[in-house]
């Protein structure tokens, strides 16, 4: 489907697309409340037709059956892991939540572009300069400065108790439990970036549309049991679609698109650069938010300073202010990667 655009092109549209699915999202977040995991099961599904059309294009119907069933289930498990891990994040995620102010949650939860670069190291040996390193830190920086800029969401937080802990609403809140999974979570999303990454570079023989095929049929069952575990009772009350406008829809739409695009981007640029596109998204979105939604953060000392430091790592860390070669093209990640480890040697 994008196989022929250059990794440039494909990290440009991931940055749009994450860009514009914030403003959907904060938009759609305006009207009735609706249940945002039935949202994320019905953009899986999307995203499995997507990929279905492009292979039945690409290679036809009956190919394209054959080679789904012929396909052995031990490729198939070793796609799984991605969409179990998702689903081990977002229990995670709750657990964090229920015992962290939302803004500690979100300023720790950036750590994971450290761990996203350190599992690019250890899983693909990948050689990252000392250089590159302090951009990213830059990086973290600015993406957490950004996300304090933001306005807080969180509801009052009670009293701290003599053990460390807090209370909200009543229920005590464990402090070091929500660090606890604040860190395995980020340790969890880098470890799963780049083990899709690994996989769509070489462990399996698919072509990226059929790595997310499979990948995203795994995606459908697990957040229908996620969907079921966290909004069940909502969801037998009222329905699965209560309050689905067409704001919803387009967060589905965008969603899923950019599901397909992700793993295109995985396969021809890294991970390492799909942090960099999402985290210059998020000066894409505020900036769309005050033009759209009258979001006045953009003007904050905070959000500028994190925006220079995100412009500044990104420009540094791609080669844009130093005499580094360009980003690779098309064909050639799978050559050059087996020479990155040599070629700084020598330098």
């Amino acid at each position: 489907m994008f196989s022929g655009v250059p990794p440039f092109g494909l990290l440009t549209a991931l940055t749009l697309q994450n860009a514009l699915l914030v403003l959907l999202v904060r938009k759609s977040k305006m009207g009735e409340p609706y249940i945002a995991s039935v949202a994320v099961v019905v953009a899986e599904v999307l995203k499995f037709f997507i990929c279905l059309a492009s292979l039945f294009y690409s290679k036809g119907y009956s190919s394209t059956i054959t080679a789904f069933n012929l396909r052995p289930w031990g490729v198939r498990a070793r796609i799984a892991v991605p969409a179990l891990i998702y689903g081990a994040q977002n229990n995670l995620l709750h657990l964090a939540l229920s015992n962290l102010d939302v803004s500690t949650f979100q300023v720790l939860s950036q750590l994971k572009i450290l761990t996203t670069a350190v599992f690019f190291v250890v899983l693909l040996q990948r050689s990252i300069t000392r250089e590159q390193w302090v951009h990213l830190v830059i990086l973290i920086v600015g993406v957490m400065l950004i996300t304090l800029s933001q306005p807080e969401k969180a509801g009052p937080t009670g009293p701290t108790t003599s053990q460390g802990s807090t209370t909200l609403h009543g229920k005590e809140r464990n402090v070091f439990v929500g660090l606890v999974a604040v860190l395995f979570l980020c340790c969890l999303s880098g470890f799963s970036g780049v083990y899709a990454e690994k996989m769509l570079k070489g462990q399996v023989t698919l072509s990226v549309d059929e790595f997310n095929l499979e990948l995203s049929l795994w995606s459908f069952f697990i957040n229908c049991g996620l969907a079921w575990q966290l909004d069940g009772a909502r969801i037998v009350e009222s329905g699965a679609f209560q309050n689905f406008s067409g704001w919803t829809i387009g967060v589905i739409f965008v969603s899923g698109a950019g599901g397909v695009l992700t793993g295109y981007v995985m396969r021809y640029a890294d991970n390492v650069l799909k942090v960099y596109a999402t985290a210059v998204s998020l000066l894409f979105s505020s900036f769309l938010s005050y033009c759209f939604l009258g979001d006045e953060t953009v003007k904050s000392i905070m959000f500028l300073l994190g925006a220079s430091n995100v412009l500044c790592s990104t420009l540094l860390y791609t080669g844009v202010l130093q005499s580094k070669s360009p980003l690779p093209q098309p064909g050639q990640n799978d050559v050059e990667q087996n020479n990155i480890k040599s070629s700084s040697e020598l330098k």
